[in-house]
């Protein structure tokens, strides 16, 4: 395996994982933020949108 394979596959299971604990973060911390629903649904739909276009 050259380094560059290994920096591929390293990149394919981190990144996912990144994106996801991050989203999860992102989700909790503005669920327990925000009391508006208005302004939570707001900036929930871009990012489920953009959760959707990159595993989608």
């Amino acid at each position: 395996m050259t380094d560059e394979q290994r920096g591929r596959f390293l990149l394919c299971i981190f990144l996912p994982m990144f994106f996801f604990v991050f989203i999860t973060s992102v989700y909790v911390f503005l669920f327990f933020s925000i009391s508006s629903d208005h302004k939570f649904w707001k900036i929930i739909l871009p990012l489920a949108c953009l959760y959707n276009y990159i595993y989608g």
